[in-house]
Order: C-alpha cells, then structure tokens, then sequence
C-alpha cells in the first residue's frame, strides 16, 4: 500500500459503481451504439463482478482493462486517447 494510503486517516476504496450506474440509467433506449456499449458492459460484468464491489486494492483491475476501457470512454472518448492527455487520480493523497 502506498505511504500516503498508509497514513492517511480515512477509509479510501475504489469503486466503479457510479460509472456503472451512469451506463445503466443514462443510456438513451433509442440509441442502438449506446445500448450496445451497455449490454458489452453488463455481459463483462457478469463474468467480473468483483468489479461491482468497492475494493481497496486495484489488482482486480489488471485482468479487466477491456472492460475498465469500454466503461472509462463515458469519461475519456476513445478519439482522444491519442491526441489528449488525459487521467483519473486517486482522491486524497
């Protein structure tokens, strides 16, 4: 665990379950791409549902980066990925 995770008072997790629930109840019904990108998710879900569940180590995430990909585009469009310099940081040092 990194030192400023070590003395830090405060309980810190990982969750991926607002960027999960952004897909489920954001997701416009009439828009077939966007449905699709929701049921690849739930369908990686269902065979990772350790990511449904906060976590407070990130190994679980080593073996779902696809997964992890498909959900951060909501975030980070895949257009940009090689032109923007962009990035998700973990809150409270």
């Amino acid at each position: 665990m990194p030192k400023s995770q070590q003395e830090n008072p405060y309980r810190c997790v990982f969750s991926l379950k607002p960027l999960i629930d952004y897909w489920t109840h954001s997701t416009d019904p009439s828009d077939k791409y966007a449905v699709g990108i929701l049921e690849a998710i739930q369908a990686g879900l269902a065979r990772a549902p350790e990511l449904m569940e906060a976590m407070d180590e990130f190994s679980a995430l080593d073996h779902h980066r696809d997964l992890l990909r498909t959900l951060m585009s909501a975030a980070f469009p895949h257009a940009s990925w090689d032109t923007e310099l962009e990035g998700a940081l973990v809150p409270l040092p």
